[in-house]
């Protein structure tokens, strides 16, 4: 680095402008790390960066390669012709990045290269079974209700690409069934609540790039599961009521940092799963009830997190979970 810095043959203003692209997809990395998005601030580093750093390099390898074999009066040309390449090329790959990497999770790619998939079998298929369905306004089915559905009725799940919101709650599916379903990258709204699913369908519901909103109560997930939840940067409110989960499982949930609403009745959290939590500065409402969190916890933490409601006491029914 020292010897392409004592090579460097630009001028400052000519490196300004090459270098500032640079800084530009740092501050914006940093901005989404600070956020709690750090996959669009990794990507941005790794791919931007890494991107840029190899223009540099590959623009000095030119110059050096040329210098070498020209005259050293025809070189100033040489130098210009190539910072104008390089600025091109390093202001492209910013705004590539900085506009489509935090965009990629949202992007529709079938409307996009003009796909079409026939969802009419798919739709038939919901219907006979008595599930409610949403349609956008290109008639594409965007919200899904069904209930007693099985593994194998989930198939149709398949041709579906544009689902937003999915409730299975009561049904007898099994973690078969996530690979009916893993595909929707559009998914905000997942609603698995006394299902069978256990700690491996988790791993599906990870990749999930856009979920908002996951329920999880009355299911059999343990700790462990939890671990592949940390990656849903985006998760606003989670329902993991009356599961097998506990204190060490809460380092975990710490790492929501968009979390607004957690619901963790009838777990045996208490205290010092609490105070794993305290790092969840956008916390609206935690429901605590039937665990071993008293009120002095409770108070304790609402003071923690200013403009956060502790719902504790003895447990009552399960609250609904709105999207």
């Amino acid at each position: 680095m020292a010897k392409l810095l004592r090579h460097w043959p630009f001028s400052r203003v000519t490196t300004t402008i090459l270098v500032l692209p640079l800084v530009v997809v740092c501050c914006f990395a940093a901005t989404a790390l600070t956020i709690g998005n750090p996959k669009v601030g990794k990507n941005l580093l790794v791919v931007c960066g890494g991107a840029i750093l190899v223009v540099y390099f590959a623009g000095m390898a030119g110059i050096r390669l040329y210098g070498a074999i020209t005259p050293a009066n025809d070189r100033r040309p040489l130098h210009r012709d190539i910072a104008i390449i390089m600025g091109l090329v390093i202001w492209g790959v910013a705004a590539f990045g900085i506009i489509f990497i935090p965009a990629a999770p949202y992007a529709d790619f079938d409307r996009l290269f003009q796909r079409s998939p026939d969802e009419s079998i798919a739709r038939t298929s919901f219907e006979n079974l008595g599930a409610s369905l949403l349609f956008d306004r290109h008639g594409r089915i965007i919200m899904l209700e069904l209930h007693d559905a099985s593994d194998d009725a989930l198939s149709p799940l398949r041709d579906l690409h544009h689902v937003r919101g999915l409730t299975l709650d009561g049904s007898p599916i099994t973690d078969a069934a996530m690979a009916q379903f893993g595909h929707l990258r559009t998914l905000e709204y997942l609603e698995l609540a006394g299902t069978g699913v256990t700690d491996e369908s988790l791993l599906f519901v990870s990749r999930f790039p856009c979920l908002q909103s996951l329920n999880l109560s009355d299911t059999i997930i343990t700790d462990v599961g939890l671990q592949q939840l940390s990656q849903l940067s985006g998760l606003e409110n989670l329902w993991v009521s009356r599961t097998k989960i506990s204190d060490s499982g809460m380092s975990q949930l710490g790492k929501l940092r968009a979390l607004r609403r957690l619901h963790l009745d009838g777990t045996s959290v208490s205290n010092k799963g609490l105070l794993r939590l305290v790092g969840l500065r956008k916390l609206e409402v935690l429901s605590v009830r039937g665990t071993g969190v008293t009120a002095e916890d409770a108070y304790a933490f609402e003071k923690a997190i200013p403009g956060c409601t502790v719902h504790f006491g003895a447990a009552g029914p399960a609250p609904a979970s709105n999207p």
